[in-house]
C-alpha cells in the first residue's frame, strides 16, 4: 500500500505470482556456533492474478501489458546462523531485489 499525499492519491496492489527459484549461499565467517553467509538468488515468477486499488478504483492487472511477461527476480543478501545447540538453529536474513520482465518489449 502506498499513498501520494500531493495527488490525494491511496495505492494498493494485490499480486500472486508462481516461481522457481535458484539461490547461492557462501558462508563467509564461522566461529563458536555463529556462521555468516551471503546469498544470491535469481527467480522467473509468472502473475497469476493481480489487482491495482486507485482511491478505491480496482483495476484487473491480468492482461495488461506490464505484466503479462514473466519477470526475473534478482536478490542478494547477507545472513547469519546461530547454533543454539544440536537441533536448534537461529537464523536472521536481510534481502534486497529487484524484479525485471523477461522478453520483448
Amino acid at each position: 500500500e502506498a499513498a501520494v499525499p500531493e495527488l490525494a492519491t491511496r495505492l494498493v496492489w494485490d499480486m500472486e505470482y508462481l516461481g522457481l527459484g535458484l539461490a547461492m549461499d557462501g558462508e563467509i565467517f564461522r566461529k563458536k556456533g555463529i556462521i555468516l553467509l551471503l546469498r544470491a538468488a535469481a527467480e522467473p515468477q509468472f502473475m497469476l492474478k493481480g489487482t491495482q486499488t486507485i482511491n478505491e478504483q480496482l483495476y484487473d492487472l491480468k492482461g495488461v501489458e506490464q505484466f503479462d511477461k514473466p519477470f526475473l527476480f534478482l536478490r542478494g543478501g547477507a545472513g547469519m546462523n546461530y547454533c543454539a545447540d544440536e537441533r536448534t538453529v537461529i537464523t536472521l536474513r536481510y534481502m534486497y531485489g529487484r524484479g525485471l520482465p523477461m522478453g520483448s518489449s
